[in-house]
């Protein structure tokens, strides 16, 4: 993700990254506003984001969370996981999970098209 979105993000929400594993989230742009409705609900919480990112061409959040709060924070996080994988990564279109580029991910059809065409250009270098 570029920086200043995620630099954006963590000032808007700055209590829920008080003890991040990474400092940097591991995903792509086009996660930006789904991330943005999670943390916005999250704030509600008593949760802490330890690391985000993109593992399998969904997006993944580790948290640690009051006990009281748990199961609404895990509730919050599986969903947004869950909606990630119609979301693409790259430009934040409609997206589907893609097997057939250099490693799973969720892109739109014209981000597919790109990144094929990339891992060709790439095979035929080598």
């Amino acid at each position: 993700m570029r920086h200043e979105l995620e630099l954006k993000l963590k000032n808007k929400y700055p209590d829920l990254f008080t003890d991040l594993m990474r400092p940097e989230f591991e995903c792509g742009a086009g996660w930006v506003s789904l991330l943005d409705e999670v943390f916005e609900e999250l704030s509600k919480y008593g949760v802490s984001i330890r690391l985000v990112k993109e593992k399998f061409g969904g997006l993944v959040i580790y948290f640690v969370a009051n006990e009281e709060d748990y199961e609404a924070v895990s509730s919050i996080v599986s969903r947004a996981e869950a909606r990630s994988y119609m979301i693409c990564e790259v430009c934040e279109k409609n997206g589907k999970l893609r097997k057939e580029v250099s490693h799973i991910r969720t892109l739109c059809d014209d981000c597919y098209e790109l990144a094929k065409s990339n891992v060709l250009k790439e095979n035929d270098n080598g």
